[in-house]
């Protein structure tokens, strides 16, 4: 190119006169100093195709909050849910999306009453987030529930001492408590009636008791006064009567109120009915115990939102 630049000035300088030369000549190398200017400058603003990089793009955080999901739903299913919710809290830090905030509640509500407080936190976070949930009803249950756990784990939570301070204050006014709630008891007891026959008896056997051994020993004096020590049979017969019903009464007596006080101090016969009745409702309550617990409206235990819709 250069080449055919020069032969071309050259032959237009030749047919020129010498001023004129000059000038052109000048002229050229003005045009020349130019042209080489500009192409330095373009040189220097070129960028350099091997310091250039194409830039990658960033990854979506929606694919690592899935697999940090997925990951927390097998440690889910195999009731390691403290694992599960590790893996879930790192899911939410990664993508804050609605339904792991529920899936959070679930583990804790499963980790035990201990944990109530966490699970209420989380569902009240999940209706907060997604005001428009499907399932809103159902979580204000598991609400409602984890409200009433919270409750009882305070209640529970009170220290012996403060349980035992009411008693306590009413035993120091009132004296001990078991003398007069005893007492109350035997007094409201109903009284059997064999104890009134009994005692009955043993009234009459006592009193025929004094009656006759008193009669026994009037006899005797006299008998000692008129004939002793040589008197008959017949004599000393009426004496000796009246000594044996007096032993009789006596026995009778004995007998008949040790009866009555039995019968009154021994424990009422149970009611076999009642008992049966009590049995079965100890054994129906026991059953209710043992059954297991649907996670969340019959949806199951491990039941989550997925996230595939909402991701």
């Amino acid at each position: 190119m250069l080449p055919i630049v020069f032969l071309a000035a050259w032959t237009v300088i030749r047919h020129m006169t010498p001023p004129n030369r000059c000038g052109f000549a000048l002229a050229m190398a003005t045009m020349l100093g130019s042209v080489w200017s500009g192409a330095q400058a373009l040189e220097r603003t070129e960028p350099d195709p091997s310091a250039t990089s194409v830039a990658e793009p960033s990854p979506d955080p929606k694919d690592g909050a899935r697999v940090l999901y997925r990951e927390g739903s097998q440690l889910y299913d195999r009731g390691d849910y403290a694992g599960a919710i590790a893996a879930f809290e790192q899911a939410y830090a990664t993508y804050p999306a609605a339904a792991l905030l529920f899936n959070l509640a679930q583990a804790y509500r499963l980790l035990g009453p201990t944990q109530c407080r966490k699970a209420l936190e989380f569902y009240e976070r999940y209706l907060e987030t997604d005001e428009s949930a499907a399932d809103r009803a159902e979580v204000l249950v598991q609400v409602a529930e984890m409200r009433g756990c919270v409750r009882a784990s305070q209640a529970a939570a009170k220290t012996p001492t403060e349980r035992s301070a009411p008693s306590t204050a009413s035993q120091r006014s009132t004296g001990p408590v078991t003398g007069p709630s005893t007492m109350s008891k035997q007094l409201s007891r109903t009284v059997p009636t064999v104890s009134y026959v009994l005692g009955a008896a043993g009234v009459v056997g006592l009193a025929t008791f004094g009656t006759f051994a008193l009669l026994g020993k009037s006899h005797q004096s006299r008998l000692e006064q008129a004939c002793s020590p040589a008197c008959s049979p017949q004599q000393l017969e009426p004496m000796e009567t009246n000594f044996l019903i007096a032993d009789i009464g006596l026995i009778l007596g004995v007998l008949s109120l040790g009866g009555a006080s039995y019968f009154l101090l021994s424990p009422p016969p149970s009611d076999p009915v009642a008992a049966n009745a009590a049995n079965a409702a100890n054994a129906a309550n026991a059953a209710n115990a043992a059954k297991p617990r649907s996670a969340l409206g019959g949806l199951g235990k491990g039941a989550q939102l997925s996230l595939a819709g909402t991701f």
